[in-house]
């Protein structure tokens, strides 16, 4: 589905939601891009991620998210993590531990993909001691970051 402006300034608007009839009218856009989650939809629908408390309207985001090709999610996610770890840090965990846990091929092969600096607060977050802790397998993303060809040189060879 093509986003024309008006629609994505919309959606963008919608992120901070004061009213229920704001949630039922964002909700219905969003639904629109069920099955039909295309670059464009996905890049919009990453920025509507914040702090502020949704009960629960943002879980309609992610299902439609995950409904896109792993490889455009997952692309857009990298391209949003700095704002989202700034704005929005418990989705952009949420969102990462996903990946981590089921697609860590397709985080790995989409890696390059993205701009050095993004790049680079991926590797930050994830390498962190914390997150290590908390989400074990992000280092078989890591393993696989440093097989990839070429290797990811701003790895540590230990990890």
């Amino acid at each position: 589905m093509k986003i024309n402006e008006d629609l994505k300034r919309r959606i963008l608007q919608l992120r901070f939601r004061q009213t229920e009839e704001e949630d039922k009218e964002f909700i219905t856009l969003i639904k629109k891009f069920k099955n039909d989650c295309n670059r464009d939809a996905t890049t919009i629908l990453m920025k509507t991620f914040t702090s502020e408390e949704d009960f629960g309207v943002q879980e309609i985001v992610v299902s439609v998210l995950e409904s896109a090709d792993k490889a455009i999610y997952y692309q857009a996610l990298l391209e949003e993590l700095p704002r989202l770890i700034n704005e929005a840090p418990d989705w952009a965990e949420s969102l990462l531990e996903i990946g981590i846990n089921f697609y860590p091929e397709k985080l790995a092969e989409v890696f390059y993909h993205v701009d050095d600096r993004n790049q680079q607060v991926f590797l930050n977050y994830i390498y962190s001691d914390r997150f290590l802790k908390e989400y074990p397998r992000s280092r078989e993303l890591i393993n696989l970051l440093k097989k990839t060809d070429p290797p990811c040189q701003t790895l540590p060879l230990t990890g």
